[in-house]
């Protein structure tokens, strides 16, 4: 038996590839591939962000109970003795905080030994560092509850810090690890996933160009205002802009130039982590480390940017939401101008 692990990393596609191999459970089988039911089932079938089907992997991984990866694994292996399978998959975007540790990985290879696991393999997506990092800050404040963004950079943003402790101990164990550079294009990725790494035929999905949609920064922004003023509109808010494809947002190049401009400042002195990993890359992909020299200085943190149809989204939610007062109906006007002028009141 053999088994095969993708680790993610968060904001990487995971959700996207975990979705196609719960809905081609039949393709994988054709090539005796294993991939177990998920906890939650319904959001990988139904394409929602979810955890994967580690079902309690990572969290017992990072905690170094062998005995519950062992049994994890034990339970995995009798299903996939009964169905005639050879391999089994498992897709865990949190596992990567449990390899960042000897611990963890130890605690792996062991319960693997137990079960008669002889080959592990691998896979883990990487991103461009500031492009991960704005995109995990775009996932983590969709609430509008991180109040201050170079503040949660420098004191929780942990992926950095987690790569350079996983890159110093990861060729210790007889893994067969694949490191490859995460693609917005989704097929891209899906061909790598598939038919290089698990040695299969492409299974047949919705073909998209583009994958993990996130709000902008200037709907960040929006939500965070409207966290202090109005919890109860939060929501509506968010699942109103979500939906918007990114052809249709406007772009606020400026306000996006500052956060990078703090983004690089922080985690420069990584750089040798992210040079390091370069070198691991399938295909002789590189992560791109950009310059303080190209990126902007002024926050313009009352330079919001809307389209049209942003502003049609923030307007329906406010009808939905039926929670603000006469005089916040500003948000009803259809004009940029007007929109950003009272924004700054807001402030």
């Amino acid at each position: 038996m053999q088994l095969f692990i993708h680790f993610g990393l968060y904001k990487t596609g995971s959700s996207f590839l975990q979705t196609i191999c719960a809905n081609s459970r039949s393709v994988l089988k054709k090539y005796a591939i294993f991939f177990p039911k998920s906890i939650r089932e319904e959001d990988m079938l139904a394409g929602r962000i979810s955890p994967g089907n580690g079902n309690g992997l990572a969290t017992a991984i990072k905690a170094g109970k062998v005995d519950v990866v062992h049994r994890l694994l034990k339970k995995w292996k009798e299903d996939a003795e009964k169905g005639g399978f050879e391999k089994i998959l498992i897709s865990d975007e949190a596992l990567i905080h449990g390899f960042a540790f000897d611990s963890g990985l130890s605690c792996l290879m062991e319960a693997a030994a137990k079960n008669g696991i002889k080959d592990v393999f691998c896979l883990g997506f990487f991103r461009d560092p500031v492009d991960h990092c704005l995109s995990t800050y775009k996932h983590r404040a969709k609430k509008g509850s991180i109040p201050d963004f170079e503040e949660w950079v420098r004191h929780e943003y942990e992926t950095p810090g987690t790569l350079q402790a996983f890159l110093s101990i990861y060729d210790k164990y007889p893994i067969h690890w694949s490191f490859a550079k995460y693609k917005r294009n989704g097929i891209e990725m899906a061909n790598l996933f598939f038919k290089e790494w698990l040695k299969t035929e492409m299974p047949a999905f919705p073909k998209t160009e583009e994958i993990n949609p996130s709000l902008t920064l200037s709907e960040i922004a929006l939500l965070q205002i409207a966290s202090q003023k109005d919890k109860s509109v939060v929501y509506p808010l968010y699942k109103n802009l979500i939906v918007l494809p990114a052809n249709m947002k406007a772009e606020n190049r400026q306000l996006e130039l500052y956060y990078r401009s703090i983004v690089i400042q922080v985690i420069q002195k990584y750089w040798s982590v992210f040079h390091k990993l370069n070198n691991l890359l399938m295909h002789g992909d590189v992560l791109e480390w950009e310059s303080t020299q190209a990126v902007g200085k002024d926050k313009g943190s009352n330079n919001f940017a809307f389209s049209h149809q942003q502003l049609d989204a923030i307007t329906n939610a406010y009808r939905t939401s039926h929670s603000l007062p006469a005089r916040s109906l500003f948000f009803m006007k259809n004009a940029f101008r007007k929109v950003k002028r009272e924004l700054r009141k807001l402030k």
